[in-house]
């Protein structure tokens, strides 16, 4: 994962070319490593499964179409794609999304877990310090505009809008199913409760 991501960002320094595709393996290699460091720190369940290669069939397919789009796109509008100020704008996006993402990781420690957890195990406390105080999901919010920033980067105008679709559904599902468990009084119940009423997810139309 460092030689990719040294390798990355010195191809995005140097080439005008190449750079945007530098930066995107760059990023996808610092977003694995940091879920691997951020669940390790924690945890000593770690696996290769802990770098998060098996995210998804959704997630590879998402990957995979950015870089057909800019290979396309490349081909027929070169200028289109050589390195310019949208290009590190979405670098910038994409690189303060994985400090908020790994920060969440981070505060929540132990508790972190990539999957719903849909009963309360004994260590298992409601987070609302860090990040969590200004977040409601900052793991999910963060990671809804990190895959927006990596479609900035490469400057993909089809997958600008089909990430922005894909990924607000998911994440809209994925928080009304989670905040329902969350608020059970077998769970967190009215603690949660008063917690979503001071603090926001930051995605539209998500309150």
């Amino acid at each position: 994962m460092g030689l990719l991501i040294g390798l990355g960002l010195a191809v995005g320094a140097v080439s005008a070319r190449f750079g945007p595709i530098g930066l995107f393996i760059a990023s996808l290699a610092m977003f694995h490593l940091m879920e691997y460091i951020s669940t390790a720190m924690y945890r000593r369940d770690v696996t290769l499964q802990s770098f998060l290669f098996n995210h998804s069939p959704q997630y590879h397919f998402a990957m995979s179409a950015c870089v057909v789009e800019f290979v396309i796109e490349s081909f027929f509008w070169p200028n289109m794609k050589r390195m310019g100020m949208m290009n590190l704008l979405g670098f910038v996006i994409v690189v303060s999304m994985q400090i908020i993402r790994s920060a969440a990781m981070i505060t929540a420690g132990s508790n972190f877990t990539h999957l719903i957890a849909e009963r309360r195990e004994k260590n298992h406390v409601l987070i609302t310090n860090g990040v969590y105080s200004v977040f409601r999901h900052p793991s999910y919010t963060s990671f809804f505009y990190w895959g927006i920033g990596m479609t900035v980067m490469l400057w993909n105008p089809i997958c600008f809008v089909g990430f922005i679709a894909a990924l607000w559904t998911f994440f809209n599902n994925r928080i009304r199913y989670e905040e329902g468990v969350m608020s059970q009084p077998e769970f967190f119940g009215e603690a949660y409760r008063q917690y979503r009423q001071r603090t926001f997810t930051f995605i539209p139309l998500i309150p």
